[in-house]
């Protein structure tokens, strides 16, 4: 079944840079995780403990959300845009 209607490429490219965006924010705060895992195993704490908790947390949101606009992306790329002559 054909759609009636279709979306400008460029719909998918934003969602490209979106997805890009996202990734990257989501690589950061991993990294930023990891460092505080590491500033734990040297000196525990209560207060590391607690912000790296947070930090995982917030990690696992990004990739939750990098997968959505990403998985949201490929759906807009693959059925919603008219790319050229189809």
């Amino acid at each position: 079944m054909a759609l009636r209607w279709s979306l400008s490429p460029a719909w998918f490219w934003i969602g490209a840079g979106a997805t890009a965006a996202a990734g990257g924010v989501t690589i950061a705060s991993a990294v930023d995780t990891a460092n505080l895992h590491s500033r734990f195993d040297a000196q525990p704490s209560a207060q590391l403990s607690a912000e790296g908790a947070d930090a995982q947390l917030r990690t696992n949101v990004l990739v939750g959300v990098t997968t959505a606009v990403l998985l949201t992306t490929a759906l807009v790329g693959g059925v919603f845009v008219k790319w050229g002559d189809r």
